[in-house]
């Protein structure tokens, strides 16, 4: 067996063997509460984040998979991820918080990748080599590019994760790239996310995030306008 159908196999396990078990958890949390998804959906729509956490803190322990879950089943779906990290905060505390919307970021963004690889690349090779545009798009498709992608705060990961598994990414790369890059933009989020349900208390900190957010984002378009120029 080549490489790459050893590497096509081994993600075809984990993303069968994810969904499994995701199914599974779904299934079970409608068991402990059928009218769970109603609540969420309607808590969400709604914009109250308060409701949202003590509806989920209601589960105790479980609240902590529960909120992985829903964060991994947005990243695959494209749905808002802001009020569950907003929530995990509130619930969990600040680094607690981070490290189960991590989790939960990191295990969407893989299983969409392995997804979207499996069904679409091959239609999406025929496309980039008819097309000029795509194939220059493709040559920018590596770890550097993906890390940075999965590092700004907010940023559309279903989009993210859909060019990169249509590309040459390699599933390597794009794991790697995931899991380190996702850290500082789940870090801003939640402290964002968090501080801004207890202004009066961290207003400070608040305003800080978000001017070194813009500053950020002014910065990065600046060095890739630097670049373009030489």
């Amino acid at each position: 067996m080549n490489m790459l159908k050893k590497e096509r196999l081994t993600q075809i396990i984990i993303f069968v063997v994810s969904m499994l078990i995701v199914g599974f958890l779904l299934w079970y949390i409608n068991y402990l509460n059928p009218h769970f998804y109603k609540t969420i959906w309607q808590l969400s729509a709604r914009g109250d984040m308060m409701g949202l956490s003590e509806y989920i803190a209601s589960f105790g322990y479980f609240s902590a998979i529960i909120t992985i879950v829903l964060l991994a089943i947005c990243n695959m779906t494209g749905l808002p991820t802001i009020p569950f990290l907003t929530v995990a905060g509130i619930i969990f505390g600040i680094i607690p918080g981070i490290i189960i919307s991590w989790l939960g970021e990191f295990i969407g963004c893989i299983l969409s990748f392995v997804f979207t690889r499996f069904f679409f690349r091959a239609h999406a090779e025929k496309l980039i080599e008819k097309n000029n545009m795509l194939t220059r798009l493709d040559s920018y498709s590596n770890m550097k590019s993906m890390l940075i992608a999965r590092s700004i705060p907010y940023s559309p990961n279903i989009l993210i994760t859909a060019l990169g598994a249509v590309s040459s990414l390699s599933f390597k790369a794009h794991f790697w790239a995931t899991f380190i890059g996702k850290w500082p933009s789940v870090i801003i989020e939640v402290f964002l996310g968090h501080d801004l349900l207890n202004l009066a208390e961290h207003g400070l900190r608040f305003i800080f995030l978000v001017v070194l957010c813009i500053a950020g984002y002014f910065y990065m378009r600046w060095r890739k306008n630097s670049k373009n120029r030489k």
